[in-house]
C-alpha cells in the first residue's frame, strides 16, 4: 500500500497502471463498510434511550448478534487481520 501512495503522489499515470487502483478501492469500500457499521444500530440505540425501555426487543436475537460478532472478532483480531477486516464486527460487538 506504501508503493501504491508513492506511485500516486509522484506519477499519476503510473498508479493508474498497476494494480493499485483496485486496491484503493478495495480498501476504501471496506472503510466504509465499517463507517456504515458504526451508524446502523444507532437509530436504535436512540429510540431505546428515548423510551427509557427495551421492551419489544428479543433477547434471543440480541444474543444471537453479540455472539456472532463476537465470534468473528475473536478470530480475526489475534491473527493478524487488518481492521478493515473485522472492525464492522467490533462496532456492531460495541453497540
Amino acid at each position: 500500500m506504501d508503493d501504491c501512495l508513492q506511485q500516486l503522489l509522484n506519477n499519476t499515470t503510473a498508479f493508474l497502471e498497476t494494480e493499485c487502483p483496485k486496491l484503493f478501492v478495495s480498501k476504501a469500500i471496506g472503510y466504509a463498510v465499517i463507517a456504515g457499521s458504526a451508524l446502523v444500530k444507532l437509530p436504535q440505540i436512540l429510540k431505546i434511550h428515548r423510551a427509557g425501555s427495551v421492551a419489544g426487543i428479543s433477547h434471543a436475537s440480541v444474543l444471537f448478534e453479540f455472539v456472532a460478532t463476537l465470534v468473528n472478532v475473536s478470530y480475526f483480531l489475534p491473527l493478524g487481520y487488518p481492521f478493515s477486516t473485522w472492525g464492522e464486527n467490533a462496532f456492531l460487538l460495541a453497540q
